[in-house]
């Protein structure tokens, strides 16, 4: 009885100090009105009541930030170059900086180093000096000849030179040279790399292998026991296909200052490869550079609004066609779901 009797009483102060504790911070709250845990322009975005993607943001020609008209990304023209000996032959020997310069790009290192491999290579990236990674619109990779392969060794030091890439530059295309030798077999772990550019880990796959079969006699591959290496005017026309099959700087290597979450023009569709639509969830943001972590809270969210159903309607029914679809639809449940519409429209 008495055990009893001091619990209530307890529970009846904590209660009153609950009470008290409660009426303070609304109090509180309520006169705080210049007190913000945002910055500037995330408060900009708030007091417009944009708190969610809106895609009337973008056809209306407003933005987030309040400029009155949608800014379009600023193409970065910045490429950073780092390879093995090929590399080296063309920086030293086929001046590869000033073809891309000539190219419209401004380059911002050709790091290369003779026998250099793929992991020898990361710490270079990770480094980054004079942040020229971290610069980078455009990165070419041109690793590979020195012990790559099919193998599951090759593919995790591949993914884990897109990674350090990706963390210093995480908008950045990544152009992958793959390898050829008149000597050495390569297809395996050019196909790796073929996997790769499927994946969308890889934007671009630099077909040399491709262009010194089709043409042995423009390069003079030597039959010395790597069968790899050119002369000096070998690398000046290395470098010049390089560039060609590089094209002028990308769209997709663009400068974004701004709020604006409104899909350029001219972008491609994207191949999602998976068994199921978790794992093409997975593989798109993964390939986007985002980390394991931020894309298993994307995931949860999908999850919880759709169970990766694309063609979900709000209340569980379905519908491929979003165009009259007035409630919440698809994966993330955009609402309405004709919204989804304006956004392919503009991709």
């Amino acid at each position: 009885m008495v055990a009893d009797l001091w619990t209530k009483v307890n529970f009846h102060r904590a209660g009153k100090k609950l009470s008290v504790g409660l009426v303070l911070t609304v109090y509180l709250l309520s006169q705080a009105t210049s007190v913000y845990a945002l910055t500037a322009e995330q408060k900009a975005v708030f007091q417009k009541n944009i708190h969610y993607f809106n895609i009337d943001v973008c056809s209306t020609g407003s933005t987030a930030s309040g400029s009155g008209s949608t800014p379009s990304a600023a193409v970065n023209k910045n490429v950073y170059v780092i390879g093995d000996s090929l590399t080296v032959g063309m920086r030293d020997s086929g001046n590869l900086k000033a073809k891309l310069t000539n190219a419209g790009y401004s380059v911002t290192d050709i790091e290369a180093t003779v026998g250099i491999g793929i992991d020898a290579s990361i710490p270079k990236i990770k480094a980054d000096q004079g942040k020229a990674v971290s610069k980078a619109g455009t990165v070419i990779v041109g690793l590979g000849t020195n012990g790559g392969d099919g193998s599951p060794a090759s593919k995790s030091s591949v993914q884990s030179m897109i990674s350090a890439i990706k963390d210093k530059s995480p908008d950045a295309q990544i152009d992958w040279i793959n390898a050829y030798s008149i000597k050495h077999d390569y297809s395996d772990f050019n196909n790796l790399l073929g996997n790769f550019q499927s994946s969308g880990k890889i934007d671009k796959l630099l077909d040399w292998a491709k262009e010194a079969r089709d043409n042995p006699g423009k390069y003079n591959l030597p039959s010395d026991s790597l069968g790899i290496h050119t002369s000096p005017a070998g690398y000046i026309k290395r470098s010049e296909w390089l560039v060609s099959a590089l094209g002028a700087p990308s769209s997709s290597a663009a400068v974004s200052n701004n709020l604006s979450c409104c899909p350029t023009s001219g972008s491609s569709s994207t191949t999602l490869s998976g068994r199921d639509n978790a794992e093409k969830v997975w593989n798109f943001f993964i390939g986007k550079g985002l980390g394991n972590i931020a894309v298993a809270g994307i995931m949860g969210n999908l999850e919880i609004e759709s169970g990766f159903d694309p063609t979900v309607v709000y209340g569980g029914s379905h519908n491929p066609d979003p165009s009259t679809v007035s409630v919440a639809w698809g994966l993330g449940q955009w609402l309405p779901g004709s919204k989804v519409i304006g956004i392919q429209k503009r991709s």
